[in-house]
């Protein structure tokens, strides 16, 4: 009876190898997959969506796009896993707005499960990229939150750690099921992949085919088509400052909250200055200055809040309470894990 089991074991396992074999058969040899050639997946009815499978056939060159280019990756070359399975690990300002990413579920208590940015070769040479990893435990979700319910077009490349195919959702802002699809990307090469919809999307999720593989995207762009502004501020792009302006109902640094509340005046934000501070600084992080690029930035803070007050946008009490939380946080990004 022990040696029947082993035997049919054995067989299930051949079986298993033999059908992957047989789907990687049907793909080119060259990078050229996402270009010329058909892709292996499975089309499903899907009233209002439209999907694409090469930039030129998109044709959406002017949607603010996130490539992970300012994550940070340690300086062993190991990954670097971000905090709380979700992007709050970027340096702070290294993610663009509107965005957001995880993993579901999020399992605290497995080592090496989370998103981690790698760098790695791709068919438009090397790159970083967002990966989710499962450790071979359980099996996860890739989810791409959308903050805004202004984003009708999305693109990205999709990588898959098996060449099996990769299962996309799309959600309408009620979290409703408006679309699915499959796409077959190989391990080394990304498919471009990309959808427009009639209603606003909220969220995609993307899964693969088989468990506890890790789902890698780059270059995700996301907005509405010929969009004349981004951020929805009643400034054109091309007369914006700040075309992608943090439209936060309060200001936010590093992470904490200070409850004073994000002004808007000539097409930026109170926050769109902080900004443009918080990327200058950790432009200059080596991994080896932060402590004096910290106080750079606690002065650079106190700088701009100096003005606010002298324009009155801000009390004296709620300068200070910008001051602490620009002490308090963790910018340059530095991973003390």
């Amino acid at each position: 009876m022990k040696r029947l089991s082993f035997f049919c074991a054995i067989l299930l396992m051949v079986t298993f190898h033999t059908s992957c074999e047989k789907e990687t058969t049907l793909l080119p040899e060259n990078s050229e997959i996402n270009n010329n050639s058909q892709p292996l997946f499975q089309r499903v009815t899907n009233d209002g969506l439209q999907f694409y499978f090469t930039q030129e056939e998109f044709g959406c060159n002017d949607l603010p796009t996130e490539d992970f280019e300012d994550a940070l990756i340690l300086e062993s070359g190991f990954s670097n896993f971000l905090n709380q399975y979700s992007n709050s690990g970027f340096s702070p300002g290294g993610i663009i707005s509107g965005v957001t990413f995880e993993i579901a579920p999020n399992i605290n208590w497995v080592p090496n499960w989370g998103l981690y940015v790698n760098s790695y070769f791709t068919q438009y040479g090397p790159s970083y990229i967002l990966r989710s990893n499962g450790d071979g435990y359980l099996d996860t979700n890739f989810v791409i939150n959308f903050t805004e319910n202004n984003v009708t077009e999305a693109s990205m490349y999709v990588f898959n750690g098996y060449e099996c195919n990769v299962f996309i959702e799309i959600y309408g802002i009620t979290n409703n099921l408006i679309g699915e699809f499959s796409v077959f990307p190989t391990t080394n090469y990304g498919f471009y992949w990309a959808v427009s919809s009639n209603q606003s999307i909220s969220k995609i999720i993307l899964h693969s085919e088989i468990p506890y593989s890790s789902i890698g995207i780059d270059n995700i762009s996301f907005g509405t088509c010929n969009n004349t502004d981004f951020d929805n501020d009643g400034c054109l792009n091309e007369e914006d400052p700040y075309p992608h302006s943090i439209m936060t109902e309060t200001i936010i640094i590093g992470g904490i909250n200070t409850g004073v509340l994000n002004k808007f005046e000539s097409c930026s934000t109170m926050a769109d200055e902080i900004d443009v501070l918080i990327r200058s600084i950790n432009a200059e992080y080596t991994g080896a200055n932060y402590d004096s690029l910290h106080k750079k930035f606690v002065t650079g803070v106190a700088q701009i809040t100096y003005y606010w007050r002298l324009k009155r946008k801000i009390t004296s009490k709620q300068r200070t309470t910008i001051s602490n939380a620009a002490w308090n946080a963790n910018i340059p990004f530095w991973d003390d894990k």
